[in-house]
Order: structure tokens, then C-alpha cells, then sequence
């Protein structure tokens, strides 16, 4: 999954909790037996562990490809909207 953009950081006691709109999570066409099934982009949620000895990227670019190589659990926040 590639993170898009972020919506919002809270960093606070060794962990991050971070909103950003996520590619791939979101259901938008099931497979058929002609087609794959389609994923799209969607605002998901992740709560990471920082390591102290690691910097953290401050530009929205650079934290987005941290994100992505630190490969958190996102989880999509309210469904409904979709």
C-alpha cells in the first residue's frame, strides 16, 4: 500500500498516530470471473512505535515514503462515508 497524503500526525511517548489517505484499501468493485477486483484510495488510521535512533522525515513527501517502507496495520476509518 502506498500513503497518498496525511491528514494528521500525534506524536506523543515513542508512538505515532497518524491519519492518511491510503491507496489500495478501499473495496470498490469486487472480482468478477472476467475482471480482478478494484481497490481504491481511502482515510485510514495506523498507530507506529517511533525508534529514537531512527530520524523521522518532516516534509509531508518524505514521511509519506517512511510510511510506506515502515509498512504499518492500516485500518479504514468510518466506512459509512464510502
Amino acid at each position: 500500500m502506498t500513503v497518498l497524503s496525511i491528514e494528521n500526525v500525534n506524536i506523543k511517548d515513542g508512538y505515532a498516530e497518524v491519519t492518511a489517505v491510503v491507496d489500495e484499501m478501499l473495496l470498490v468493485y469486487p472480482a468478477t470471473r472476467f475482471e480482478p477486483a478494484e481497490y481504491g484510495p481511502a482515510i485510514c488510521e495506523a498507530i507506529i512505535e517511533l525508534d529514537p535512533s531512527e530520524p523521522i522525515p518532516l516534509d509531508e513527501d518524505g514521511f509519506c515514503a517512511y510510511l510506506d517502507q515502515v509498512d504499518p496495520e492500516w485500518r479504514i476509518l468510518n466506512l459509512s462515508n464510502y
